[in-house]
């Protein structure tokens, strides 16, 4: 969801928006993750879940909120 972040989610030091989703997946409290494209090198990725706050629409413009909508389990989880 662009232009959307929650508050108080916890950093991950990511360099790729991919690590940063794969950091969320690995944390079983995760439900989403924050990537923001023009951070400084190590404040791009925020993990969301129950430590975390209000969610912001319009409100961040260079961030984009990700939902964890599956968590794959070993490989024989289907998610489609």
């Amino acid at each position: 969801m662009p232009r959307t972040n929650v508050l108080g989610g916890v950093k991950v030091v990511a360099k790729t928006l991919s690590v940063c989703q794969d950091a969320c997946i690995d944390n079983m409290k995760c439900d989403g993750f924050d990537w923001n494209d023009v951070a400084a090198a190590g404040e791009s990725c925020w993990l969301s879940g129950p430590w975390s706050g209000q969610w912001r629409i319009d409100i961040a413009p260079d961030i984009t909120h990700y939902n964890l909508t599956c968590r794959k389990l070993w490989i024989s989880l289907d998610c489609t």
